[in-house]
């Protein structure tokens, strides 16, 4: 909980492991995905450096795009680095 609400506080994405979900690995967990949303956070597709091409992946990608649908996540599609 404190980490989706300090990621909201200073506006920072969490990531969507693809890799996690391409694996069915323990995550990404649907209950902390509900529990970013809730506390107003926004997240990104994560391009994991073991299987970068994952994020190629149409099924993985739209499977990620549909969880965050569900919980009312907002996926951001560019990512902007800044200082906090």
């Amino acid at each position: 909980q404190r980490l989706c609400e300090a990621a909201a506080r200073y506006q920072l994405p969490l990531e969507i492991n693809l890799l996690g979900m391409s694996t069915q690995r323990h995550y990404p967990n649907p209950l902390f995905w509900q529990m970013a949303a809730e506390a107003g956070c926004c997240a990104v597709l994560g391009r994991d450096a073991h299987d970068p091409v994952q994020f190629f992946n149409k099924d993985v990608v739209g499977e990620a795009k549909a969880l965050a649908a569900s919980v009312g996540l907002p996926l951001k599609e560019v990512l902007e680095l800044r200082s906090i």
